[in-house]
C-alpha cells in the first residue's frame, strides 16, 4: 500500500507544481481521491499528504456529471439522477399552467430526458465488472 500512496502523492505534487508554473492553484480542499482496490483485497483507508494538506479517500466522487462510488455499481449516481429528475419534474409541474403543450414537451425533453440519456450512455459504455 505504501508504494501506491507514494506514487499518488508524487503525481499530485507534480500536478500542483505544473499548475503553479502556469499561474494556477490546485485546490486540495476540493480534491477527491478515489482509490478502487481489487475486489479480493481488503478495503483500507487511504490518505495522502500534498503540500501540507491531507487528502483522504472518499467513498464516492463526481466527475463529469457521473458519481463513481467505491463499489462501481453506480447506485449513488442512479439515486442522484433520479432525485434531480424528480425535482425538475416537480418544478415543471409548478409552472405548467403558464406553458403551452409544445413548450412543456420541449422543456421535459431538454431537462429530464437529456439527463437520463447521458446517464444511459455512460452506463452503456462502461466496462462490465
Amino acid at each position: 500500500m505504501e508504494p501506491v500512496k507514494e506514487r499518488i502523492s508524487a503525481c499530485l505534487a507534480d500536478i500542483s507544481m505544473w499548475m503553479a508554473t502556469h499561474h494556477l492553484k490546485l485546490n486540495l480542499h476540493n480534491t477527491e481521491l478515489r482509490f478502487i482496490p481489487h475486489r479480493t483485497s481488503p478495503l483500507q483507508a487511504l490518505s495522502i499528504t500534498v503540500d501540507g494538506t491531507m487528502v483522504a479517500a472518499s467513498r464516492s466522487a463526481r466527475n463529469q456529471g457521473m458519481v463513481l462510488d467505491d463499489q462501481l455499481d453506480f447506485m449513488k449516481h442512479i439515486r442522484s439522477t433520479a432525485w434531480s429528475c424528480r425535482f425538475l419534474l416537480y418544478n415543471i409541474r409548478r409552472i405548467r399552467p403558464y406553458l403551452t403543450t409544445y413548450s412543456t414537451q420541449l422543456l421535459v425533453q431538454t431537462m429530464v430526458i437529456s439527463r437520463l440519456d447521458y446517464s444511459s450512455q455512460s452506463f452503456h459504455t462502461s466496462p462490465p465488472f
